[in-house]
């Protein structure tokens, strides 16, 4: 009898590092989902930015200096809380930025490409 609840409580022991291992598992997994998602939402986003023709880097200098906006559908709109050490270089480089971005979208015909691509009679 003595032998029976011995191998009895090995196997209990087992089954616990078994589900252990399994719930780090799935816990890993989860985490390497979460980082692809992340992933696949920063190259659409990059590439939303580059199917216009913006210049990748500026866009990211744009973002870096500017705060992140956004609205929430009962509160209203929120934004990141920025220091008062903005430059006046980044600052006119934020409203060039804009400007431009905001041409080149106005150039864009949205059912054939840019304009300058379509042989237009």
């Amino acid at each position: 009898m003595g032998l029976s609840y011995s191998m009895l409580g090995q196997q209990r022991h087992s089954s616990d590092l078994n589900e252990r291992e399994d719930y780090r598992f799935r816990q890993d997994i989860l985490k390497c989902l979460g980082q692809i998602e992340e992933n696949l939402k920063n190259i659409r986003e990059a590439f939303k930015v580059l199917v216009f023709g913006t210049d990748y880097r500026k866009y990211v200098r744009f973002r870096s200096i500017t705060p992140m906006i956004w609205q929430d559908v009962n509160e209203g709109w929120h934004g990141e809380q920025v220091g008062t050490n903005a430059k006046r270089a980044d600052l006119r480089f934020a409203i060039d930025f804009v400007v431009e971005v905001a041409l080149r979208l106005q150039e864009f015909d949205f059912d054939h490409g840019p304009e300058s691509s379509v042989d237009q009679p």
